[in-house]
């Protein structure tokens, strides 16, 4: 299977967070977007990209 970059929303909980971290064990670039960018200290260590905006 091709390498993808996915862009998940609300990736600073929920099922944002979760999806993230499940393409991310695909295989996947991954960038997780959410406003509350210091929730995201957990997955940005797993190797989730984090973005935010505002």
């Amino acid at each position: 299977m091709a390498v993808k970059v996915c862009l998940v929303t609300g990736a600073s909980s929920g099922i944002g967070h979760a999806t993230a971290l499940e393409l991310l064990r695909g295989g996947h670039i991954v960038y997780g977007a959410a406003r509350r960018v210091h929730r995201m200290a957990a997955i940005g260590q797993a190797g989730v990209t984090p973005w935010a905006w505002t």
